[in-house]
């Protein structure tokens, strides 16, 4: 009984009748420049419906994905700071394309709003997943990151590290890093500072939080901690069913 778009047949049959009274004017109602419209059909019945107000409905009635509330975005949002800093920014406000958070069983979705729109055919049983998923909201109120953003993260974190190869696997094991395991780390790196984790040819191992600054590494015995494990790519093994 859920809301769903017309069929090839159906729309076909629904524009020669509309077409009776507004001629080529239908193409006016679809190809509006103030919003998105579309027809979707329940209980036989076609209905003419803005997108952002159908996706709105479904989220609300069929307990799908929904915006963040105001508390939540800010302890998000504190979480994500501390790896990406004001690049936030750049998240929300892309000039290719329209992106937004979304919040389902409470972890948080990354996903354009183009891709949402056109998800809302898809029945709740269905739909495993949408977007990129950043982390999830623990029963107490606090945010953990998952690797699953691991991509974005990487292209706008300003602080990073690079791991020995030697160390590499020893990190994809879920263990921290050692100053004779790291290669290199940012210019200026403050202490208890979110970072980034790559290997020497650049690829994304995963994501951590510094113990020791740029300048105290430099300076510390190769068996002292200089970055705690966050998350790894080697989760995508170990951790596969917990990540959706």
């Amino acid at each position: 009984g859920k809301m769903r778009p017309l069929t090839e047949e159906e729309t076909k049959v629904f524009f020669e009748k509309l077409s009776k009274y507004i001629g080529r004017n239908i193409k006016l109602l679809i190809e509006r420049k103030d919003e998105d419209y579309c027809f979707r059909l329940q209980k036989a019945r076609v209905y003419y419906v803005s997108t952002e107000w159908f996706v709105f409905v479904l989220c609300v009635v069929f307990g799908k994905m929904r915006p963040l509330t105001e508390e939540e975005t800010k302890v998000f949002f504190e979480k994500l700071s501390k790896y990406i800093g004001r690049n936030i920014k750049l998240l929300i406000e892309r000039k290719d394309e329209d992106y937004c958070f979304r919040l389902q069983k409470a972890r948080v979705y990354y996903v354009s709003t183009e891709i949402m729109h056109r998800a809302v055919g898809v029945g709740r049983e269905h739909l495993a997943s949408l977007g990129v998923c950043f982390g999830k909201f623990t029963k107490t109120g606090k945010f953990k990151l998952q690797i699953t953003c691991i991509d974005i993260l990487a292209k706008y974190a300003k602080y990073k590290i690079w791991l020995k190869p030697s160390s590499e696997m020893s990190f994809l094991y879920a263990n921290h890093v050692l100053k004779a395991g790291l290669a290199r780390i940012t210019e200026n790196t403050p202490s208890n500072q979110g970072v980034l984790v790559f290997s020497m040819a650049d690829i994304p191992l995963g994501f951590g939080t510094t113990v020791k600054s740029t300048q105290e590494c430099r300076h510390a015995d190769p068996t002292a901690l200089v970055c705690l494990h966050q998350a790894d790519i080697g989760e995508y093994l170990r951790e596969e069913e917990h990540l959706v």
